[in-house]
């Protein structure tokens, strides 16, 4: 997701005006004496052009190529490469005379500032190198590590530049004939800048693609990579490069201070091209046509769906309590545990959305999956019965309305009693562990005689005969573990 810039949220685009170099800005004061219209031209122009190296509109190259009166061969290649989420730009500029080279400019803009730096070749032996920077509207910089004197950006002009030396500026050693060439070769450097028309390719159509999960929960936008916002970007691009090319004409008699003099008037582009690419950028320009919160943007087809995290719904779709985006046939569910859940109408169980094949248990808001019974307020698992109140039991354990557990013995289902393992049922209740049932009644297993028979209290089933028996002696009564009658106090 391309994130946008929130401080460039409010700017309104500033277009570029191309004008001649001193009435644009009135950059410095080499700028007020740089000739009159009335200068003999002592160049012959051979190529003039400016071309794009990219498929963005970022980078561009102006190159010039003269012979001077004396028939020195000069070449002038400027490449400048804009970055227009950093709002910043790099620029190289080489001048070179027979193959020579005469200066080289480093130039590096951004919204905090611009630093340049120019290194002379062996075509201007008297000065090796010079510093400039624009920060915080004050211009400081050096030449030969010789320091300036501070000026106000907004005033300063490289005819006002002093050294804090107190000592005078340095003769630049560059062959009175050749340096006049190189002056008119710079004022020439503004016509091929307005060749600079950026070259951006269309959209490419977007092919459906088949949708993983039916719940569209968003995604992210980059309308930063629409042609619309590239042509933008690369419009102030090749604008900045026509404001720089002013720039250029502009310093041509600064040789020596030339690094300043271009501080100068490429901080004035830099603005220019701040507030240019700050339009781009605001909600409604190509790079951000719908606005999701200080984060992101959204296409202009879509919609924000969540402005906290900057996520977007498609082209045709509606938000749904920044949750989820709803098709055309879907309702959103709003409220409730499961708010932020588009639905197809025959879907909705509750406040809550079922799949084609579940059953729905609306009180609950609860769906059943196919397979699974409604029991109330749960769902049985598959093969289980419901028992009511949301009781789930497999067949082979039900009684009445109970469900045993796998180790019960027996059922009274009139009771839904369930009886313990090792145990039968017997009329209404369960007999103890070693009682057996007859006639409906629990009895005692040693008191139980074949035929039906429960022994009375007292007495027991003599194995011998089959047969009620008392034991013979007071006192006694029968152990089952000895089989036979013994003293009570030994049961």
């Amino acid at each position: 997701m391309k994130r946008r810039k929130s401080h460039l949220r409010w700017w309104v685009a500033v277009p570029f005006a191309i004008a001649a170099p001193c009435a644009y800005w009135a950059i410095a004061g080499g700028c007020m004496t740089a000739g009159t219209p009335n200068e003999p031209d002592n160049l012959t122009v051979t190529e003039s052009n400016c071309e794009q190296l990219d498929d963005e509109g970022k980078d561009f190259q102006t190159n010039l190529r003269a012979t001077s009166a004396e028939g020195r061969e000069l070449s002038f290649t400027r490449r400048v490469i804009a970055s227009p989420q950093d709002n910043s730009f790099d620029m190289q500029t080489d001048i070179l005379a027979d193959g020579q080279l005469v200066m080289t400019v480093m130039t590096h803009s951004t919204p905090d500032g611009v630093e340049v730096d120019v290194d002379y070749g062996p075509l201007a032996p008297g000065v090796e190198s010079a510093k400039a920077f624009v920060e915080n509207g004050m211009l400081t910089g050096d030449i030969d590590g010789r320091s300036l004197v501070p000026m106000d950006a907004d005033t300063a002009s490289a005819d006002a530049a002093t050294f804090q030396d107190g000592g005078a500026a340095p003769d630049s050693g560059i062959d009175p004939d050749l340096e006049a060439a190189v002056k008119s070769l710079l004022r020439a450097a503004s016509d091929p800048s307005d060749q600079c028309e950026p070259n951006v390719a269309t959209d490419t159509p977007k092919v459906a693609t088949t949708q993983l999960r039916e719940r569209d929960t968003g995604h992210d936008s980059d309308p930063e990579s629409s042609g619309a916002c590239i042509g933008c970007w690369a419009g102030c691009s090749a604008g900045s490069i026509a404001c720089i090319g002013g720039v250029s004409a502009g310093c041509a008699a600064s040789l020596i201070f030339y690094a300043a003099c271009e501080a100068i008037g490429v901080a004035s582009c830099g603005v220019a091209y701040l507030a240019c690419i700050g339009g781009c950028n605001a909600t409604g320009a190509p790079c951000c046509p719908v606005a999701c919160g200080n984060v992101a943007c959204c296409s202009s087809d879509e919609t924000c769906l969540n402005s906290s995290i900057g996520i977007c719904c498609s082209p045709g779709k509606t938000t749904c309590v920044g949750e989820e985006c709803c098709s055309s046939t879907q309702v959103c569910i709003d409220s409730g545990p499961n708010a932020g859940t588009c639905c197809e109408p025959e879907l909705i169980c509750g406040n809550t959305c079922c799949e084609p094949t579940d059953s729905c248990i609306a009180e609950a808001n609860l769906c059943c999956p196919q397979g699974m019974e409604p029991c109330d307020n749960t769902c049985c698992p598959e093969g289980e019965t419901c028992l009511g109140n949301g009781n789930c039991c497999d067949p082979d354990l039900v009684c009445g309305s109970a469900c045993c557990d796998e180790l019960f013995g027996d059922c009274i289902p009139s009771k839904s009693l369930c009886c313990p393992f090792s145990t039968v049922a017997c009329g209404d209740k369960c007999c103890d562990f070693g009682e057996g049932c007859v006639n409906g009644q629990c009895c005692p297993d040693e008191r139980i005689c074949s035929g039906g028979v429960c022994c009375p209290q007292g007495s027991y089933c003599d194995p011998q005969t089959n047969q009620c028996s008392d034991c013979p002696n007071p006192g006694e009564k029968y152990c089952p573990d000895s089989d036979s009658c013994c003293p009570e106090d030994k049961v």
